[in-house]
């Protein structure tokens, strides 16, 4: 099948790269809620927020009842939190990188299409559980029950993907993937919280930082092949550049909102 066309795959890719930096900058402010911004960049939030209430904002009331009917069975009465979004757009990252990577590269097999809608799923069912409870919480347990969620992602990935491939073993690698994800992601939270003295938001802190270690591995894979095998396959790399490209975006803005306020002081 030929190569998707340069003139096409820079456009969703520059779009997805734009909303995941928001994305990541919007987590940081639910983790730091002391932190604000300069006004030109209060403006983009908002414009960002905006564009997540309605993509997103239609399907919170939906969510939230059918959270409250399953719930009832148990008598609890969840509250699903605005953050969930945030947390939605930041680990679907892993799912469009890939999608970028299967475009420029020109497949579209259900391999291709496994790897993109997988992690996009798995990604919607972290953030539902990272909504269910309280960001700001002062309660360790409680933000390291929020960086543990991620290994749902990892869970159903690797779930629907083995399905798609009729390769049962990936049901084991998930399990695997989904234990190491949590963990990881709960060890960076409680080492945040000695390095911060504070645990409030400090759960999606340890999402985010397993998110770019994902990305750090998958170009750290492709550089190994590469150098080993002479393979010319780009396809982790690109799928790696795209999952730290958000984050990237996110640090330029800290930097320019560091700027804007040093020239405004």
């Amino acid at each position: 099948m030929p190569k998707a066309s340069s003139h096409f795959w820079w456009l969703p890719t520059s779009l997805s790269i734009v909303v995941s930096t928001l994305g990541i900058v919007a987590l940081a402010r639910h983790a730091f809620v002391t932190w604000s911004l300069s006004a030109p960049l209060e403006l983009a939030m908002a414009a960002y927020n905006a564009t997540m209430q309605l993509l997103f904002g239609w399907a919170h009331p939906y969510l939230q009842a059918a959270l409250t009917w399953v719930g009832s069975f148990i008598g609890w009465r969840p509250a699903l939190y605005p953050h969930w979004k945030d947390v939605f757009v930041v680990i679907s990252l892993i799912g469009v990188g890939a999608g970028r990577a299967s475009w420029r590269k020109g497949d579209f097999d259900t391999e291709a299409f496994a790897l993109t809608v997988a992690p996009i799923l798995g990604a919607a069912v972290t953030a539902l559980g990272a909504g269910l409870l309280p960001l700001q919480s002062p309660d360790l347990i409680t933000q390291l029950l929020i960086a543990a969620s991620l290994g749902l992602a990892f869970l159903l990935f690797l779930a629907v993907f083995s399905v798609a491939e009729s390769e049962v073993a990936l049901l084991g690698w998930g399990l695997i993937w989904a234990s190491g994800a949590s963990a990881l992601a709960a060890l960076t939270t409680w080492l945040l919280s000695l390095l911060f003295g504070h645990v409030g938001g400090l759960g999606l802190a340890g999402i985010a930082s397993v998110v770019v270690l994902v990305g750090l591995f998958l170009i750290g894979d492709h550089m190994v092949e590469s150098w080993s095998t002479g393979s010319n396959d780009k396809f982790g790399l690109w799928w790696g550049l795209t999952i730290l490209g958000g984050f990237v975006g996110a640090a330029f803005v800290f930097a320019v909102d560091a700027g804007l306020k040093l020239l405004g002081a």
